[in-house]
């Protein structure tokens, strides 16, 4: 679930003390998914919430800096391309 927060960015991760939001621009996906590897804990796949003008968002508590993402867009698993560690 999306909470309220206030961001630097417009896309990519922004941790804060709980969590990570996501938020990725995909206009013509048909289907959208985070998938997260963390340092800790198993791997697993959250979905997205479908924000206007075709952005889609999640915040996922427990998740920081170093934990792996990606995106799964129409099925397909692509890096996450407003990575900052890449």
């Amino acid at each position: 679930m999306t909470r309220p927060m206030t961001r630097r960015f417009p896309i990519g991760a922004e941790v804060d003390d709980g969590g990570t939001h996501f938020r990725v621009w995909a206009p013509d996906a048909r289907s959208i998914a985070l998938m997260l590897e963390p340092r800790r804990g198993a791997a697993r796949t959250v979905a997205l919430e479908q924000e206007t003008g075709g952005y889609y968002s999640a915040y996922v508590a427990g998740v920081s800096a170093g934990d792996r993402d990606r995106y799964q867009v129409n099925g397909e698993a692509l890096p996450d391309a407003a990575s900052r560690f890449q």
